[in-house]
């Protein structure tokens, strides 16, 4: 598959410390940031007119060709090996589309993914790489979180970037301040009792809160490290339509962190009876 880009210029200003700097028309927006990328990963060479080349200062993506039709317009080809780069900015592109048209859909789908995706590099660190003899992956665990992720978190987070976003419009300082403040002490302590209480629920546990008691607070307090640094980037820099994507990105890292604070142990309070309720008293009377 070959994508064409036109270029008004001369053959000396090709052969530059960045190609990129060198591209003027490109059709679509997506390679530009893929282009952006792979330019200083991937080793190639700059061709000049059908048959000479000559080696490109910087490295750019795969094959590039440059075709002189004309002294003052040159077409630069890029040739996409295996069509593997085509493939990717198809797939982004269309999802961009899907995500515009259906965007709680979307933010749905990647949120859900990301969510499953962090339990389930967790549980391969512990139950297949730190564990001897490995164990199995428990898919039920992984259920739950497509729940939580999918069905729970995800219209949560877009109803609540849709109304932030409507509500303070706009990246100035002060308005990134009331975002963050409203994001972390407004909608993450609600969020943080859902997952508690939510995953206790469907681990059908006898007491459903009392796992959102021991740990919420060391929860909490591990979450305003993490997300006020990630949401004031999302905040400045993200499109309020990629928000819960961005969101899911970062969740990725921060579900690891919750799945290993679900993981530790609940301490059991001791039961009360009867009659060591009726000493208890009668020993602090003596008292």
């Amino acid at each position: 598959m070959l994508l064409v880009f036109k270029m008004l210029i001369g053959p000396r200003e090709l052969i530059s410390s960045s190609v990129s700097l060198v591209i003027r028309d490109v059709r679509d927006d997506v390679f530009v940031t893929l282009l952006k990328i792979i330019y200083i990963r991937i080793n190639t060479w700059l061709f000049l007119g059908l048959h000479k080349f000559t080696p490109c200062q910087s490295r750019v993506a795969n094959l590039v060709y440059v075709l002189s039709a004309e002294k003052k317009n040159y077409t630069c080809v890029k040739v996409l090996k295996g069509q593997n780069l085509a493939t990717m900015a198809t797939l982004l592109k269309a999802f961009g589309s899907f995500l515009t048209k259906h965007p709680l859909a979307g933010n749905s789908l990647v949120y859900g993914t990301l969510y499953v995706g962090a339990e389930f590099s967790q549980q391969t660190i512990t139950r297949k790489i730190l564990t001897d003899p490995p164990q199995t992956i428990d898919r039920p665990t992984l259920v739950r979180y497509a729940i939580m992720g999918t069905f729970v978190y995800s219209p949560i987070l877009y109803n609540w970037y849709k109304w932030l976003d409507k509500t303070l419009p706009g990246t100035a300082k002060r308005i990134i301040v009331k975002k963050l403040l409203l994001d972390q002490f407004i909608l993450t302590p609600p969020l943080l009792v859902i997952f508690f209480t939510g995953m206790s629920l469907m681990e059908r546990k006898p007491s459903i809160t009392e796992e959102c008691r021991q740990k919420f607070v060391a929860t909490f307090a591990r979450s305003c490290l993490f997300w006020i640094p990630a949401q004031t980037l999302n905040f400045v820099l993200v499109p309020p339509k990629f928000r819960v994507a961005y969101v899911g990105s970062c969740a990725f890292a921060w579900v690891n962190i919750l799945c290993w604070i679900k993981r530790q142990k609940i301490i059991s309070a001791p039961k009360k009876t009867l009659k060591t309720s009726i000493d208890h008293w009668y020993f602090n009377r003596l008292l």
